[in-house]
């Protein structure tokens, strides 16, 4: 699966979990086994390649970012911050970041937002400087 791909899933099902009232989530690995005997038998679902680089999954764990379209003109953008202060959500126009919200958050607290918004919107979150990946809505 591509590594985006992981990422994703990654988020979306801390956020289904999350709606369903978990608390905590443990990993079956952080990093990927090595390819013995072969890469067709490794398990290659860690946030972490096996030479220890992060992939975005390792982003998406420690900064979840979900959004949903909720109607034609609204977007529900879901996390949990990775550490307390400001929370800016932002929205990619003419290829520049701009803020459209904020709230103060708590270390590791869950937030929601709900965004007035239409068309098609690249979303993303940012933290203490820290930034989640990003996430696009349809129109």
């Amino acid at each position: 699966m591509p590594i985006e791909q992981q990422a994703r899933w990654y988020e979306q099902a801390l956020y289904e979990l999350w709606r369903q009232g978990v608390d905590t989530v443990l990993l079956l690995q952080l990093v990927d086994s090595p390819p013995i005997p072969n890469y067709a038998t490794a398990y290659e679902t860690g946030l972490y390649y096996l030479n220890g680089q992060s992939k975005p999954a390792a982003t998406a764990f420690r900064f979840p970012f979900v959004t949903s379209r909720s109607s034609a003109g609204a977007v529900l953008a879901w996390g949990r911050a990775p550490i307390a202060g400001r929370l800016v959500l932002e929205r990619l126009s003419g290829g520049r970041w701009q803020a459209i919200a904020a709230l103060e958050v708590k270390w590791h607290e869950v937030f929601e937002k709900t965004l007035a918004l239409r068309g098609r919107a690249v979303l993303r979150a940012q933290v203490g400087g820290q930034t989640s990946l990003a996430w696009t809505q349809a129109g």
